[in-house]
């Protein structure tokens, strides 16, 4: 009888232990984080993912901006970055000094005061 208790208390604590491992076994990889499996692959130019970004000159060269910048009464007119998409210039209207940025693919130019010219 004291043999059957035994066998039974050394049985009923190797199946404790197993089913122990076996449910940490089972834990283990959800508790481990695998940042590879929620991969996004995105242009980190834009923010928005299916949008198309242009890089090159298009069809408008840096002359046509200067000389709308001309055309709109702008004077002392610098054009100091000419490659790429954008082209920036400098220039006068009177004592305001402004900078403008032209797109060489829509010809969309953009002008922002920058200050007084001294």
């Amino acid at each position: 009888m004291l043999r059957t208790s035994i066998i039974t208390v050394l049985a009923a604590s190797i199946t404790l232990g197993a089913t122990t491992l076996t449910s940490s076994a089972a834990e283990g990889p959800a508790n481990v984080r695998d940042h590879r499996t929620k991969t996004e692959v995105r242009d980190h130019r834009t923010q928005r993912p299916n949008e198309v970004v242009v890089v090159g000159q298009g069809r408008y060269d840096c002359r046509s901006g200067a000389f709308q910048l001309y055309k709109l009464g702008y004077t002392a007119i610098d054009a100091y970055d000419c490659d790429g998409a954008l082209y920036h210039y400098s220039a006068l209207d009177g004592a305001a000094l402004f900078r403008a940025a032209m797109s060489s693919h829509s010809g969309e130019m953009t002008v922002t005061f920058i200050g007084l010219a001294e």
